[in-house]
């Protein structure tokens, strides 16, 4: 637990600091000194938005309600200063879940901006409202279908069934990432290929080239066409 919170990229560095020191307060003093070690922050990535935890707590009670919420979305100048999107724009969005991928809490429901599903980061929300609107769930829409379709929760327009051809030592990755149901299937003596609901954005690909060439895409044609363009611009 010490480790978790230490680790945590949603947590800042202050909350931290105080939870390790609470959960020490459970443990004998030579138990606390070694936990309080092993949790160093000072060489840790920590966010510095504080009000993170009330956000949370908004939305996970908007979840409950089935209630709107309304809020401004912020990003980065080459600076490192905060600026708001889309010049303070406010989104509204039915929530469906908090969900938890690659150290970071996103937020997943309906953008009535985008009019389809959507998702962001927890912690560059800001100025987050409950609103007085109430609406219903679309029926059968699974959380963990639609974040297993996402590579680093980077999205592109719509999904696609794309057929991987991988090197057999790369099982493990394709269960880590798609689950033990995945459609795999035999190819060869050395290979094997697995059909998957993937979002094709340029992160999907990148994820594919840090296994150099053990993983390449069979069909559909347009992703590999797309593949070889994003190759081309490294060149």
């Amino acid at each position: 637990l010490t480790d978790a919170v230490a680790s945590s990229k949603i947590i800042s560095a202050k909350k931290s600091e105080e939870l390790v020191q609470k959960l020490c307060r459970l443990t004998s003093t030579h138990q606390a000194e070694q936990l309080q070690k092993f949790a160093a922050l000072s060489s840790r990535v920590k966010p510095h938005n504080e009000k993170v935890y009330y956000i949370i707590d908004n939305i996970q009670t908007a979840i409950g309600n089935h209630q709107q919420i309304r809020f401004q979305y912020y990003e980065y100048t080459q600076e490192k200063k905060k600026i708001l999107k889309h010049d303070g724009y406010y989104y509204v969005v039915n929530p469906y879940a908090l969900e938890w991928k690659n150290d970071h809490y996103y937020l997943i429901g309906f953008s009535l901006k985008h009019q389809k599903i959507a998702h962001f980061r927890v912690d560059r929300l800001t100025s987050v409202e409950n609103l007085e609107t109430y609406f219903m769930p679309i029926e059968g829409f699974d959380v963990a279908s639609y974040t297993n379709k996402m590579v680093d929760m980077f999205t592109s327009e719509s999904s696609k069934e794309v057929t991987l051809l991988c090197e057999n030592e790369l099982m493990r990755v394709i269960i880590d990432h798609y689950g033990e149901d995945a459609a795999v299937d035999r190819y060869d003596d050395t290979h094997f290929t697995a059909k998957i609901e993937v979002n094709p954005s340029g992160t999907f690909y990148g994820w594919i080239f840090k296994f150099k060439g053990k993983i390449k895409i069979l069909s559909p044609k347009e992703c590999i066409t797309e593949m070889q363009q994003i190759a081309q611009e490294f060149i």
